[in-house]
């Protein structure tokens, strides 16, 4: 396994496995034969060995198309939950965002046991209740 290292500035994905880190990349821009993006990022950076893709948010979501595709291309997936809330407070919201996300993990069919990583940022207020 190789290990994570910045590209052109770019925020790279570590995921931890039994082998060691991988190298990735998250996108909001979806990956398909179609598109170019596992083309564009070959050339840039170099052959991804995870690909971390929004099952919830405001952008294009990861579909099983798409999964299946990453897959044959030989990547990990990580999933990502982007909230539209920048005030992350409160158990009923946590709750909330949570049901959210697995619902649409079942929609594309991730086995039970998946991480799922809610995408807070900086900006965000989170509290121990959330």
């Amino acid at each position: 396994m190789s290990q994570a290292a910045k590209v052109n500035g770019s925020p790279d994905v570590v995921c931890c496995t039994g082998g060691g880190a991988l190298w990735g990349v998250d996108s909001v821009t979806p990956f398909t034969s179609s598109d170019g993006m596992w083309t564009e990022t070959v050339a840039d950076a170099g052959t991804p060995e995870v690909i971390a893709r929004y099952i919830v948010g405001p952008y294009t979501l990861l579909n099983a198309a798409e999964v299946n595709y990453i897959h044959q291309k030989g990547a990990f997936i990580a999933l990502y939950d982007d909230p539209s809330n920048t005030s992350l407070t409160g158990s009923a919201l946590g709750v909330s965002i949570a049901t959210t996300a697995l619902m649409n993990a079942k929609r594309i069919n991730v086995p039970a046991g998946v991480a799922i990583y809610l995408d807070i940022e900086p900006k965000d207020t989170v509290d121990s209740a959330f």
